[in-house]
């Protein structure tokens, strides 16, 4: 063979094994291109799922946040109504005479002293006259007993009564107000 012959045997060799290497590197390229596609939509994927578990904890936590700002709401009008009608209850009592002067006499009966004096408001001591009321008076509605001595003194005016009975005055008038809840 004539050397021409052989450059070009060997020129065609070495374009076919270069064709054969860049056909290699391109089958390597795309291999590698869609190995590294996958790994990235993967951790696309992982991204996503993660921020989506993460904005349904945050609806969760403000959806229980909003709940519990709304059962503190509606705790605070069921007080509101519950302090209100004590308020009112109170005031009632007062004005109706007969019922006030009812409450006055058994505050003073249940006290069970003896050798006492009672103090009232001025313009209560018409309704308790078979009593011992004391020269002076209080300004507030209901009755203070106490030991002529002074060593015992019940403090029954009306506020100190409902102060004293709150608890149970604010469980009853809870039961009739809200029992259908």
């Amino acid at each position: 063979m004539s050397l021409e012959k052989i450059i070009s045997k060997i020129e065609k060799d070495a374009e076919k094994e270069i064709a054969e290497i860049n056909e290699r590197i391109k089958v390597k390229k795309e291999e590698l291109i869609k190995k590294t596609e996958k790994k990235a939509e993967l951790k696309r994927n992982k991204i996503i799922n993660r921020g989506k578990k993460e904005a349904e904890l945050e609806k969760q936590r403000i959806i229980s946040s909003s709940n519990v700002e709304a059962k503190r709401k509606i705790l605070n009008k069921k007080d509101q109504l519950i302090m209100k009608v004590i308020s009112e209850i109170s005031k009632k009592i007062v004005e109706d005479k007969k019922i006030y002067q009812s409450l006055l006499r058994k505050l003073i009966d249940e006290a069970k002293m003896e050798d006492y004096e009672i103090l009232v408001r001025e313009e209560d001591r018409d309704m308790v006259k078979e009593y011992n009321i004391a020269e002076e008076s209080i300004k507030e509605p209901g009755v203070i007993i106490r030991k002529k001595d002074q060593t015992l003194t019940i403090d029954n005016r009306i506020e100190k009564v409902i102060k004293r009975k709150e608890k149970d005055l604010r469980v009853g008038i809870a039961k009739i107000l809200f029992e259908s809840e």
